[in-house]
């Protein structure tokens, strides 16, 4: 997954699974239903790098949490599609620019 090429996975505290083939199968942080990636839950994770615009992606994704890492770069505006989002935690990284305005299509986001 390119989350994981992108921000250092190798790195990451807890990478157990990422270098498996199927998400839903064990990977760290990840859960799933239907054999669809709902919430990837990585906060305090040590990522570093950008957050890759491929995770618009997870149709079903309906949480990620990236908080208190060490992410750079923008808040991809390619991530608004993702209906089902209803938290988005991001805090406690060194992102910039401003939150897309796409964003105020993701109408389910109940947490940010």
């Amino acid at each position: 997954m390119k989350l994981y090429t992108s921000t250092g996975g190798p790195h990451w505290k807890n990478h157990s699974g990422w270098d498996q083939g199927d998400p839903c199968s064990g990977w760290y942080g990840v859960l799933c239903s239907q054999g669809r990636v709902t919430q990837l839950l990585l906060r305090d994770n040590s990522l570093h790098g950008t957050i890759p615009s491929q995770l618009s992606s997870l149709a079903q994704l309906g949480g990620l949490e990236l908080g208190n890492n060490s992410l750079s770069g923008t808040i991809p505006s390619q991530l608004s599609p993702l209906a089902q989002l209803a938290f988005l935690e991001l805090y406690q990284n060194s992102l910039s620019g401003t939150l897309p305005s796409q964003f105020s299509n993701l109408t389910g986001l109940v947490m940010f």
